[in-house]
């Protein structure tokens, strides 16, 4: 079996090495991964970049051996036992190391050949009737390859960046922020600076603009309405009642007909938290608003009912996309239009210690937030922009953080291979037009000309629709060392 992963990052690099290690792999089996960037095993968020980008999780999550959970901790106290920042957190740049090091026997594996070049078409080959689709793969580089493949994996990474206010192609607009050593370097240290957005990205804008040489100007934050997620307060305690489990999953299929009613999993999540004595609601509705003095009162208070509910959510995190997949489709519009508001508050967190040094910088007057975000306009060719908020301002440069474009007909603009994959019709997008189609759990993609195509997968950000509330290096690499699992089981079934 020849066998294609486009892409060598996280998902990509966890997904060859399930299938190397699978019992079921063959002497004549080959594995081609198409990578254009020189670093393997880190994909461009853990990519060497400015030493300010941070890491939110825990290392305790983000083991790359999915069966011992200290193995990156382990690598941390041995090689970088200071890597730690004032907040307490791990350079994205040092987890990549961390990465490449562990997965770098599964590329040099005499059955894996890397191809550093941009893969960017796919041809499906002509079969006898019912028989697997094959394929061919085209690169920017060589043009069409003579290898057919039996199976792809496109583990591309993320979606482009959004362009919301049309400014790509202004001279002081910096569209995509990464690498910020190298974005971030054009500015001068006297501009006055507008970030627009205030999501994980605005944080690491914040770490790299705050850490290098001050300015007479504030750097100013410009956001519709509300500025950063919710601050994380630790949980003191140290067990805490969760019932979700893959067996509590299982139960609830075999009594509903093969699906999980919503209701049931609402119940659940409520007694589990009435055995804590906790009003998870009530805390939603405490701090739903997202103001300063929200974060300000849940420090002061080192909320642990803040904090126990925003545990309880991480914890729910590696059964998401199986629950919400499983819901009858009428309890998905419930839960969208009553719940995912709530659940996505709990999700998205902002170290306690970066919350801490974001007052101290408002204070100090290096950080502005300003709310009421509706237009910006390019002033004298783009080498300035009119920011209209809560009030008019002008600034010198503006850098996005809007997240990245994930309606599908757009975001395929910028990336030739989803491009072409769409117009071939091999590719469909997902709900509302945003992502790519796909099934669950295998997440095959879905295809127009052939249907759902067999040993034809997607993997990562472009799937989120899907691969529900995957936007962590955990959840990632989970799903693809399961689905190598599956997949390897599935051939040796035909095979037997």
């Amino acid at each position: 079996m020849k066998t294609a992963i486009i892409g060598g990052g996280v998902a990509g690099s966890t997904l060859l090495k399930g299938l190397l290690e699978h019992h079921a792999l063959k002497p004549e089996d080959h594995i081609t991964v198409f990578e254009p960037r020189p670093v393997l095993g880190a994909g461009m968020p853990y990519a060497p970049d400015d030493v300010t980008l941070m890491l939110n999780s825990s290392p305790d999550t983000l083991s790359a051996d999915r069966t011992d959970p200290l193995h990156f901790e382990r690598w941390l106290a041995e090689h970088r036992p200071k890597a730690e920042n004032f907040e307490g957190l791990i350079p994205r740049a040092v987890y990549g190391e961390y990465l490449n090091e562990y997965f770098k026997p599964y590329y040099n594996h005499p059955q894996v050949t890397v191809l550093h070049e941009h893969a960017d078409n796919v041809k499906v080959m002509e079969t006898i009737e019912d028989g697997p689709l094959l394929y061919k793969l085209s690169t920017q580089e060589s043009g069409w390859g003579d290898t057919v493949y039996d199976a792809l994996f496109f583990a591309v990474g993320h979606a482009p960046y959004k362009d919301p206010y049309q400014l790509d192609g202004c001279a002081r607009y910096i569209g995509n922020p990464y690498p910020v050593s190298e974005q971030l370097s054009r500015i001068d240290s006297e501009a006055r600076v507008g970030i627009i957005g205030s999501g994980a990205t605005g944080i690491d804008l914040m770490r790299t603009l705050m850490q290098r040489e001050t300015s007479n100007h504030p750097v100013t934050f410009y956001v519709k309405e509300k500025a950063f997620h919710m601050v994380h307060i630790p949980l003191e305690q140290k067990e805490m009642t969760f019932s979700f489990s893959a067996d509590w999953i299982q139960r609830q299929l075999e009594n509903h007909g093969g699906r999980i009613p919503l209701r049931n999993i609402v119940d659940q999540i409520q007694a589990d938290f009435e055995t804590e004595h906790i009003d998870g609601w009530a805390v939603y509705e405490k701090y739903r608003a997202q103001t300063l003095e929200n974060y300000a009162e849940a420090i002061d208070k080192w909320d642990q009912e803040l904090a126990y509910v925003q545990r309880y959510i991480q914890w729910m995190i590696p059964y998401m996309a199986h629950l919400y997949n499983l819901l009858p489709e009428t309890d998905k519009l419930h839960y969208e239009q009553t719940y995912e508001a709530a659940l996505q508050f709990f999700k998205s967190m902002v170290p306690v210690k970066t919350v801490q040094w974001m007052f101290d910088l408002l204070k100090e007057g290096h950080l502005r937030i300003v709310t009421g975000l509706t237009e910006v306009l390019p002033k004298q060719g783009g080498t300035s922009f009119q920011v209209k908020a809560e009030k008019t301002e002008e600034v010198d440069w503006l850098i996005n953080a809007t997240g990245f474009e994930k309606t599908l007909t757009r975001g395929m603009q910028e990336q030739p291979l989803i491009r072409n994959l769409y117009h071939q019709g091999l590719i469909l997008p997902a709900k509302n037009g945003r992502d790519i189609l796909v099934d669950w759990p295998q997440t095959r993609m879905v295809s127009e000309r052939f249907g759902t195509m067999d040993n034809a997968f997607f993997l990562g950000n472009w799937i989120y629709s899907t691969h529900y509330a995957n936007n962590s290096a955990e959840n990632i690499m989970d799903h693809a060392r399961s689905l190598a699992e599956w997949f390897m089981e599935k051939r040796s079934r035909v095979e037997a």
